[in-house]
């Protein structure tokens, strides 16, 4: 995502445009320049607006002003001040109360002058110091540089001793709140996919976290999918953080702007264009961080996890399910018309499993890569082994539809429902097991056995046990 601030996009519309800067040499030149602006500065209360007049501005050149010597009636200059002179320099010191003041930077210095009527420059120099003017006149200097730091950013430059930092302001007309809103668009599109990213790692990192409890992994095994699991711990954590910052920054903006807001007054611009490089470069961080847990997915999810885990397809396909796999007593097998192993299926139909009891814990998983019924397998096993080391765990229902899987692991269980085709509750995974711990006890008596009516699956018929076994 790429956004401008609003001064950074009237630079770029106007460049073209300044080809020709207002400058006063000598002679005629400067007499034409005094000619169009006269009076300037020289009521400084009529000069200072509460408007701004220019909406962007970019660096000129390192030189000594004529101006500062004798076209200051104002400020520290005044002995040399010229009675003829048309034009004072307007300095921030003077215009602006003390208890105001900010530490001097370029964006200080121009949100002064751009509420100066007629201002066209403005000059920075000794760091700390502002003045603006119509024009300037460049004279012979010494050899020293604009060398000195701004007071209040180490980071650019305000003149030196003897020579002041010149920018040239300019007026491009763009309009802010068309702006601002393209900004809030922009930002509130990338804040919306670094979510969309955040919650597809959670899965995930939670899918991890469980294996790392439950699976019995070698030591090379398991430190490599430890070291997975820290870099999506990570990679989560820092796109939180970057999704939090950007909607702050967001939320400011929107903020600034909302309600009957005078976008011409050069303290509401100021505001708005600050809250607008905030959000700029908060939502820039969270674009680069979405990028970054993107390609961390890219490389550390699906196939990479299985391969981390030892689990390639070949072995998944072969891979038996657990011998409780939808496990039920033999009379029930005759009933059904099931033969000793369920788990792949019973004569004539797809079984499908459903427990009923009481929930002890649950959780899901996503897979982006891989079949249903590979990606169902591996899940199984995971949902299998976390259950057999969770205290008061006694079953499983394992379910889930496409590459999406949820674990419902039961403390006790009730009764079964059966279906003899696929998909009869929504799902094309619908699974499940009882450990022998808690099958193989006179708990199974306990058990109820339905077989969903094949016109509709809301009904179900109980399975009796047969008068044989009863008895």
């Amino acid at each position: 995502m790429q956004m401008s601030s609003f001064a950074l996009l009237c630079f770029l519309s106007c460049f073209a445009q300044t080809s020709g800067l207002v400058v006063a040499h000598a002679g005629n030149d400067l007499k034409r320049h005094e000619a169009g602006t006269p009076g300037f500065g020289l009521d400084m209360n009529a000069s200072v607006t509460e408007h701004t007049h220019s909406d962007g501005f970019f660096a000129v050149e390192c030189l000594a002003d004529r101006n500062m010597i004798h076209a200051d009636k104002h400020g520290t200059g005044h002995l040399m001040f010229e009675p003829a002179s048309p034009i004072s320099i307007v300095r921030y010191s003077e215009a602006v109360p003390r208890p105001k003041w900010e530490k001097m930077t370029q964006q200080v210095c121009f949100n002064f002058c751009r509420t100066v009527k007629d201002a066209q420059f403005f000059g920075l120099f000794r760091g700390d110091e502002c003045y603006c003017a119509p024009y300037y006149v460049k004279t012979a200097g010494d050899l020293s540089a604009c060398d000195m730091p701004c007071a209040g950013n180490s980071a650019q430059l305000c003149g030196g001793t003897s020579k002041q930092s010149m920018f040239e302001m300019h007026k491009c007309g763009t309009d802010l709140q068309g702006l601002v809103d393209n900004s809030l668009s922009q930002c509130q599109a990338t804040i919306s996919e670094g979510n969309q990213k955040w919650l597809e790692a959670q899965p995930i990192l939670m899918g991890l976290d469980k294996q790392l409890k439950v699976a019995e992994l070698s030591g090379v095994i398991r430190e490599s999918v430890q070291e997975i699991a820290r870099g999506w711990a990570q990679q989560s954590r820092d796109t939180k953080n970057r999704i939090e910052d950007a909607q702050k920054a967001y939320d400011d903006l929107n903020a600034t702007v909302a309600g009957e807001v005078d976008l011409t007054l050069g303290s509401t611009v100021a505001k708005v264009e600050a809250a607008q490089m905030v959000a700029q470069k908060q939502c820039a961080a969270l674009a680069a961080q979405t990028k970054s847990i993107s390609a961390y997915e890219e490389h550390h999810a699906g196939p990479g996890i299985r391969r981390a885990l030892n689990f390639t397809m070949d072995e998944l396909n072969y891979r038996q399910m657990p011998a409780e796999w939808n496990r039920m007593p033999d009379w029930a097998l005759q009933e059904l018309g099931c033969d000793s192993d369920p788990s792949d299926g019973c004569t004539g139909f797809d079984l499908t499993y459903w427990i009923a009891g009481r929930t002890l814990d649950d959780f899901e998983e996503h897979y982006d890569n891989g079949t249903m019924q590979e990606n169902g397998m591996n899940f199984a096993w995971l949902c299998y082994e976390y259950c057999k080391a969770s205290t008061g765990c006694v079953a499983a229902d394992v379910y889930g539809t496409d590459n999406t899987f949820a674990c419902r692991m039961l403390s006790s269980v009730s009764g079964t429902r059966l279906a003899k085709t696929k998909e009869k509750w929504g799902y094309s995974f619908d699974n499940g097991f009882i450990l022998n711990n808690h099958f193989l006890t006179p708990a199974q008596d306990t058990f109820k056995w339905y077989v969903a009516k094949d016109d509709d699956a809301s009904r179900y018929t109980k399975m009796i046990k047969p008068v044989s076994l009863t008895e």
